[in-house]
């Protein structure tokens, strides 16, 4: 056997051992940025989004190497602070010279990462830099667009009890970044749902209907941008009610009058009860029951209303009487909540003695 060692075999385990070293380093460096907190910041900028990168690891501020530094550089850069896009990458300490130990060199970012030390770099901290060459980022700054609020079942009213879920939407993904997502009833604060980054829409409610949910929703979001939190416009607004009839009384020949606790209805006069809805679905029913009997009316809903009669007051008819809404609109049946009227039947002399009482005492 030769001696003399084979120059390719020499070469083919220098490269080995240069690679071997290289994974070494992109370990070493992946699992640091896991063991240790990674922090970035901009310094000397004319903002909050523009100035010297410098990231903090190990107890130290240290500033990054401009060799191949560019647009994907600074990218991941203006991201992981939630700056919006990179405008310019400057290198030759265009903001100003650091100090300190330099991170790392040849940082060479694919510019779809969420944090800078994700990027590919020498490793180490080695470098062949000095603070000359200090990295730079100017990004276009944060600008938040208006979130939309949407509503399911997609509904104008709701039955009383029905389930309603709204859901905030961003109008685009927020990558690497987590958001928080603020739901308002009546411009009061309500409910705050954190969501973690890339997602796109946070369900802030999901309630049983009843009357304490009817009002005006609307939300918003907020997230960093340079460790500042900045929130976005106001959604569009989506009402939210419940679906309940109006109901009144009239007597045309002039037998009715307001007192404060509802109306009175002279014996012997007719009267009417007229239940009515909001202008929402066509046709439908309308019941009309009465405390001091068992017995249900029924009217169809002609222009959104029905009116029932009682040609004679009588005593019988004194008591509260309560006005529902149902209507079937394609496969669902819809059946309102009440609303209530307390009717008083008095008698002519009754009625009489009682109007003068109050004119001799007003």
């Amino acid at each position: 056997k030769s001696k003399y060692l084979d120059c390719s075999s020499v070469n083919l385990a220098l490269i080995s051992l240069n690679i071997i070293l290289q994974v070494f380093h992109f370990l070493l460096n992946f699992l640091l940025s896991f063991l240790v907190k990674t922090n970035i910041r901009l310094v000397n900028g004319s903002g909050l989004c523009s100035g010297r990168v410098e990231v903090y690891q190990i107890g130290r501020w240290r500033t990054v190497c401009d060799d191949v530094w560019d647009l994907n550089d600074a990218a991941v850069v203006c991201r992981q602070l939630g700056c919006g896009r990179a405008d310019s990458a400057p290198q030759r300490a265009y903001f100003g010279q650091g100090s300190g130990p330099i991170w790392q060199d040849d940082v060479g970012c694919s510019g779809r990462e969420c944090s800078i030390t994700q990027c590919p770099h020498t490793g180490g901290g080695t470098h062949n830099c000095n603070h000359g060459n200090d990295a730079s980022v100017i990004c276009s700054g944060a600008v938040l667009q208006k979130p939309s609020l949407s509503i399911d079942p997609s509904y104008s009213a709701f039955l009383h009890g029905e389930e309603v879920q709204l859901t905030c939407t961003l109008p685009s993904r927020i990558l690497c970044n987590a958001v928080e997502f603020i739901l308002y009833l009546n411009e009061d604060s309500v409910m705050t749902v954190t969501v973690g980054s890339s997602q796109p829409r946070a369900t802030l409610t999901n309630f049983k209907m009843d009357a304490s949910h009817q009002g005006s929703y609307s939300c918003l979001y907020r997230t960093l941008s340079n460790g500042k939190a900045i929130s976005s416009p106001y959604s569009n607004v989506t009402k939210v009610v419940l679906l309940q009839p109006n109901i009144s009384l009239s007597s045309p020949n002039g037998g009715m009058f307001w007192e404060p606790h509802g109306p009175e209805v002279i014996r012997g006069h007719s009267f009417s009860i007229i239940c009515s809805i909001q202008p929402q679905y066509p046709g439908g029913l309308f019941y009309l029951d009465f405390s001091g009997s068992n017995r249900t009316e029924t009217a169809p809903a002609v222009n959104h209303s029905a009116s029932f009669h009682f040609p004679v007051a009588e005593y019988t008819d004194h008591g509260k009487y309560s006005c529902s809404y149902g209507v079937n609109i394609s496969t669902r049946s819809f059946s309102s909540a009440n609303s209530e009227l307390a009717v008083t039947i008095r008698g002519k002399i009754t009625h009489a003695v009682h109007f003068l009482f109050k004119i001799a005492f007003t």
